[in-house]
């Protein structure tokens, strides 16, 4: 009983120090650019980041906006009508322009899958 926890214990030691080793080497933690003057350290694990400025790191505060509200804000202002394409039309088209398109089924022409807008999901 004495030696199986003697055991364990070594084992236990040489794993925390091995996955140590392992994280140190070959999964470190940061990485550093350095992009013109400015030096950025990205924490790989949190997605974090800072700047170097003023001989000390400034965190860079990550800003989430609704972007959507953004460009149907500036659509009005610059005029932009949103697109209605009437994909039949298109489809036409462009099977008319390409020859090679005309053997093709219609069906590999749909934008919208049940994953997404990948005609090939």
């Amino acid at each position: 009983m004495a030696n199986d926890k003697a055991y364990f214990g070594i084992g236990l030691v040489v794993g925390i120090v091995l996955a140590g080793l392992f994280l140190y080497y070959f999964a470190p933690r940061y990485i550093t650019v350095k992009s013109g003057q400015t030096i950025i350290k990205q924490d790989r694990w949190t997605g974090r980041t800072w700047r170097y400025a003023d001989n000390r790191w400034k965190a860079i505060v990550d800003v989430n906006r609704d972007w959507e509200k953004i460009d149907g804000a500036l659509r009005k202002a610059l005029h932009i009508p949103f697109a209605e394409v009437d994909t039949g039309a298109a489809l036409k088209l462009l099977r008319e322009k390409h020859p090679i398109l005309r053997d093709l089924s219609a069906d590999i022409f749909r934008l919208k899958s049940k994953r997404g807008f990948m005609p090939w999901a």
